[in-house]
C-alpha cells in the first residue's frame, strides 16, 4: 500500500510505515497516515507498527498526533520508532506509568546528533552531550552530565522528572512546559527538575526527600 508519500507493508513483526520526506513535508505525510488508516480501522487496530522517520526533520508535535492517534484510535499492541537515520532503534509497548514500569537502560554517552527514544523511564549511565536528545513518555535519569536536550512525559504526563548528577541541558521540557538552563555557574551536585503550579522547578537531590 503506497500513496501520497505513505508506503504501508507487512513484516514479520506486523506492519511497517515509511515515509517519503523528500517530496512531502511531515504535516502532510501525518494527515494522510491518519486518514488512510481511519479509512480501515478494523485492519490496522491492535496491530505492530513500525514507523521510520527522520528524527532531525519531524516535529515533535506531529510526532505526538501520530502516536496519540495509535495508542487511542488504534490501540496498538506495540510501536516502534526507527531513525532513517539509524541513529537509534527502540521498541516500545504503551507505557502507563512512571512510579513502576518499563525502564530502558543505556550503558553509553549520547553523543551530538543521537536522538533516543523510549516509551517508559530511561536511566542513561553517562553523559548527554550537547545537540544530543532524549525523549522518554517517562522519567529521566542521567547519571552524568546532561548538556543536551530531554523531554520527559512526552504523552503529557507532568508527573514525571528529569534528574542528572550535573544539570546543565539546552532544553529541558517535562510534558508541555519547556524550560532553558539558566546563565551563570551550574551547581556541582545532582538535581531534580520537576512541575510545580505550571512551571519548571529544579532543586538540589535529597536521598530523604520525596519528590512527589
Amino acid at each position: 500500500m503506497d500513496s501520497n508519500g505513505v508506503k504501508i507493508r507487512g513484516i514479520k513483526e506486523g506492519l511497517e510505515i515509511i515515509f517519503d520526506d523528500e517530496r512531502y513535508t511531515y504535516d502532510k505525510l501525518a494527515v494522510e497516515l491518519i486518514d488512510k488508516m481511519k479509512g480501515n480501522l478494523r485492519f490496522f487496530r491492535e496491530s505492530s507498527i513500525k514507523l521510520i522517520i527522520d528524527f532531525n526533520k519531524i516535529d515533535n508535535d506531529i510526532l505526538k498526533d501520530i502516536r496519540e492517534f495509535f495508542e487511542k484510535d488504534l490501540n496498538v499492541k506495540e510501536f516502534t520508532l526507527e531513525d532513517k537515520n539509524s541513529y537509534y532503534i527502540e521498541n516500545s509497548t504503551y507505557f502507563s506509568g512512571i512510579d513502576e514500569g518499563k525502564t530502558k537502560f543505556i550503558y553509553k554517552t549520547i553523543r551530538s546528533g543521537q536522538k533516543i527514544f523510549f516509551n517508559g523511564n530511561i536511566v542513561v549511565i553517562g553523559d548527554v552531550n550537547s545537540g544530543a536528545e532524549v525523549i522518554s513518555t517517562g522519567n529521566i535519569i542521567i547519571l552524568g552530565e546532561l548538556k543536551g536536550r530531554v523531554h520527559s512525559g512526552f504523552n503529557g504526563n507532568d508527573k514525571t522528572i528529569i534528574a542528572a548528577f550535573k544539570l546543565s541541558p539546552e532544553i529541558l521540557q517535562i510534558s508541555d512546559i519547556v524550560s532553558t538552563s539558566p546563565d551563570g555557574d551550574n551547581p556541582r551536585y545532582p538535581e531534580v527538575a520537576k512541575l510545580k503550579n505550571g512551571c519548571i522547578e529544579v532543586e538540589p537531590y535529597s536521598i530523604n526527600k520525596y519528590v512527589y
